[in-house]
């Protein structure tokens, strides 16, 4: 873990990561779906300065690209710096992201995607479409934490050094590339734990599929909900986890109503409000959510970096900490 008080002057320097291109839609045989993974450069989610892309075919990695991208507002911040090692100077001559996306979108469209901890990758391809005025694809996507937590819930965490580390994965983490391939793998094992295709995941484990469409976006949700009582018995238990973070909900939640979700949030030291303000650090999204909302809470994100995008099994796991 990088300690809070690395600055810029101590980061190691690391050698500029080798471009691996995007390639054509035509040269890619038959996949079933694309990890993406992207590195920021800064807190604002609308500042990727690389992705990493693994296209997944039925039993193996088919196609990696990496590529770096210049950001739109060029600060980098030095704890960004010190996690993947991109500089300023590595991406001076690099594409801004429209030209990137305007090489990757046409795989994307009506693909399953995947990401570990999609709400992070998801979050920051929303904001920086919404900074250039480009339209969101129409795909679905799965997080690769979600899924193992289903797969392999003894592990201490499902972080990805811990699943690359357990499954036998070759990982560079924080090289996009690398990232976007482990991702890719662990879908591969998990697929094959359940003995189903990836697009078969989602069903087999009980988890709701998230959905981005040009004018809406729903979150990839958890199967197993605890109910009220047991999650009012993990804020008794816990005391107040969540004292000076702020709350919103939108949508239906399985486990509790949005009135017991508002108490058990107050229970551990939190605060609740109807509307997303910019001082809202999580949008708790449930099943058919508002639109206006999810499209506030994105451009808060863009302006103030929160609030973070959750779902029900997410917010419990916020009062178990």
């Amino acid at each position: 873990m990088i300690g809070s008080r690395l600055g810029r002057d101590s980061v190691i320097q690391k050698p500029k990561p080798i471009q691996i291109g995007i390639p054509s839609r035509s040269t890619i045989d038959d996949f079933q779906a694309i990890a993406i993974d992207f590195e920021t450069a800064n807190a604002s989610r609308s500042s990727p300065c690389a992705i990493g892309v693994a296209w997944v075919g039925i039993d193996r990695v088919q196609h990696v690209a990496h590529r770096l991208i210049r950001p739109k507002n060029s600060k980098f911040d030095g704890m960004n710096i010190a996690i993947h090692g991109i500089r300023p100077e590595d991406v001076k001559d690099e594409p801004e992201f429209p030209d990137i996306w305007a090489e990757l979108v046409p795989h994307l469209t009506k693909t399953m995607v995947l990401a570990h901890n999609a709400s992070f990758d998801m979050s920051v391809l929303r904001a920086t479409l919404d900074l250039y005025g480009l339209v969101w694809p129409d795909l679905s996507y799965l997080c690769t934490v979600k899924i193992a937590r289903e797969c392999w819930p003894d592990l201490v965490d499902h972080k990805l050094p811990t699943l690359a580390l357990y499954l036998g994965i070759d990982l560079d983490h924080h090289l996009a590339s690398s990232d976007a391939e482990a991702c890719a793998q662990v879908a591969l094992q998990a697929a094959g734990k359940v003995n189903k295709d990836i697009n078969g995941l989602a069903d087999d484990l009980g988890m709701t599929v998230g959905v981005m469409r040009p004018t809406w976006y729903q979150p990839c949700s958890a199967p197993t909900k605890p109910s009220i009582a047991a999650a009012r018995t993990i804020v008794v238990s816990n005391g107040a986890p969540l004292v000076g973070k702020s709350f919103g909900f939108t949508g239906t939640l399985q486990a509790m109503t949005r009135n017991e979700a508002a108490r058990l949030v107050q229970m551990a030291g939190g605060t609740c409000h109807n509307s997303v303000r910019k001082d809202t650090d999580y949008l708790v999204v449930g099943a058919d959510p508002g639109g206006d909302k999810l499209a506030k809470a994105a451009t808060r994100m863009d302006r103030h970096g929160r609030p973070a995008l959750i779902d029900e099994a997410e917010f419990l796991n916020l009062l178990r900490s």
